[in-house]
């Protein structure tokens, strides 16, 4: 649910969402970790008898819209692919209104596969199962954290600099290698490089 009085009762969950009129989509968003051909499959459902129904469209960011349907009272099974994407390619389920504002509660879960060029899986995924929103905070912020918890001190800018290059490096690796969670592989990786080092083993 929306905190942002301006978004009103935009909403996302696991199971689907709900706009807010014309200009406010609830938005799911999935990022490509790697090349390849996906597919998506799912149903779209609309269960208010109040209301003119929803309709519900997947955009690429380097290719738009892939696929566009509307709901209303019933449920609607949708597919698309497979299509080429690429790595960092996002791809957006877009839940929006039509004319009405009422009754636009939707479900919408979706299953994503990528394949390789051989045809071989590099990944499955099920908004259902691995739906997830915002709940970390900035790396910066927990860099700074890591450091007053290890070395009761603030980070400089100089090693935050030299942080921040080392975790997108490490990122980047992880996510090419089809990581679950690449942020927090990284952070984890630094927190032991920061129990090792000279200032926590030697408190002046």
């Amino acid at each position: 649910q929306s905190a942002d009085p301006a978004l009103a009762y935009v909403a996302l969950d696991r199971a689907g969402g709900q706009p807010c009129d014309s200009v406010h989509a609830a938005v799911r968003r999935w990022t490509a970790p790697a090349d390849g051909m996906l597919s998506i499959s799912g149903g779209l459902s609309h269960a208010s008898a109040a209301g003119d129904g929803i309709a519900a469209a997947i955009v690429s960011s380097r290719s738009g819209t892939v696929g566009r349907w509307q709901a209303q009272q019933s449920k609607v099974a949708m597919a698309v692919g497979p299509i080429e994407v690429r790595q960092g390619e996002t791809i957006d389920f877009v839940i929006d209104g039509i004319e009405s504002t009422d009754g636009d509660q939707t479900e919408w879960p979706v299953d994503l596969r990528l394949a390789g060029a051989d045809d071989k899986l590099l990944g499955h995924w099920n908004s259902a199962t691995d739906f997830s929103g915002p709940s970390e905070p900035p790396l910066t912020a927990q860099v700074a954290y890591a450091w007053q918890l290890a070395f009761g001190r603030p980070v400089t800018a100089e090693e935050l600099s030299v942080v921040g290059r080392f975790l997108s490096r490490r990122i980047e690796a992880l996510s090419r290698a089809l990581h679950v969670d690449p942020s927090r592989r990284a952070m984890a990786d630094l927190a032991q490089q920061l129990l090792i080092a000279n200032e926590f083993l030697y408190v002046d």
